[in-house]
């Protein structure tokens, strides 16, 4: 059993991980092999979909096929792991896929809802994907920097911490930034970011604004306007299935797809058969789908395999 990052760069299987997966493939028959996308978090690899089976790609699959067949393997590992002895946990999850209207607007809201970083619409006949990530705004004092971009200061519990850095969109907003910086008078910005990557704090632990970029001036703010109140900060629970339980039957229907994380493949191969690159097809835009992208949160600590990751397992 091999893994490999999305760069293509060999990087070590978890042990937890390698049973969990030799499992997985075991109940599903794939004695050839078993191709999977996901993500590790805390220690447990969370997939979203199969691109490969028994030697066989499926990336010229329709997404609905594949979906149907990751649900299907979550039922019989399900099954696995209920008849197995003692209480096994468990290292391998699949993403929760919403499928009916109402289940991706109310999977929607539950992400929005919980800070989460955004979804992935998925088309439901190939493999064309949108992410719409869930920006939000924030005022911050700024300084700038050397080059294009300047750090962004707010008042946390009375005190100024830095957010980190925004990038400019051109060198007219660098200078007006610099020379109300000489002048000693407090500029404030509007700033676009995805999440902030820890609590703010007082000191080096203090979070940071992640994909911060700079909007517009806001001249009817003071310094004192720019807190750290409202800030959203990271959170990374994964929305895991809630309608795969063991004992129940696959599901026939072949459903469309919601999903939440960036590819990472995972695949157990036979022994001494060659790794080979896929490529991802290309077909027309039909209705889109949705799929969502697992939340962040603020207790989870973020442990990925070297490099969050497209798998390989042998």
């Amino acid at each position: 059993m091999t893994a490999s990052n999305k760069l293509g760069n060999g990087i070590p299987v978890p042990p937890k991980i390698t049973t969990a997966l030799r499992q997985l493939a075991t109940a599903a028959g794939c004695e050839i092999s078993l191709g999977l996308a996901g993500e590790f978090l805390n220690s447990t690899l969370h997939v979203f979909t199969v691109w490969e089976k028994n030697g066989t790609s499926l990336l010229t699959l329709p997404q609905h096929l594949r979906v149907a067949l990751k649900d299907k393997l979550e039922l019989l590992f399900n099954d696995h792991l209920a008849s197995s002895t003692g209480k096994p946990a468990a290292a391998v999850k699949f993403v929760y896929t919403a499928k009916t209207r109402e289940e991706k607007i109310a999977l929607y809201k539950k992400i929005k809802a919980g800070d989460g970083e955004g979804v992935v619409f998925k088309h439901c006949e190939s493999d064309l994907s949108f992410k719409f990530k869930l920006y939000e705004t924030t005022e911050a004092l700024l300084v700038a920097n050397s080059k294009r971009s300047a750090e962004c200061f707010a008042y946390h519990e009375g005190t100024l911490i830095s957010l980190g850095s925004t990038t400019l969109p051109n060198d007219a907003t660098h200078k007006e930034i610099k020379e109300a910086n000489l002048r000693q008078d407090p500029i404030v910005g509007s700033v676009k970011y995805l999440y902030l990557s820890a609590p703010p704090a007082i000191g080096p632990e203090s979070g940071q604004l992640t994909q911060a970029s700079f909007l517009r001036f806001r001249p009817e703010f003071d310094e004192t306007s720019c807190t750290t109140k409202e800030l959203k900060v990271v959170n990374k629970t994964v929305h895991e299935s809630s309608t795969a339980t063991p004992g129940a039957a696959a599901s026939s229907s072949l459903p469309t797809s919601t999903i939440a994380v960036e590819p990472n493949h995972t695949s157990r191969k036979a022994k001494n058969q060659e790794t080979r690159a896929v490529q991802p097809p290309t077909t027309p835009l039909d209705p889109p789908q949705v799929s969502v992208i697992p939340s962040t949160s603020k207790s989870s600590s973020r442990q990925e395999l070297p490099e969050p990751a497209t798998l390989f397992f042998l």
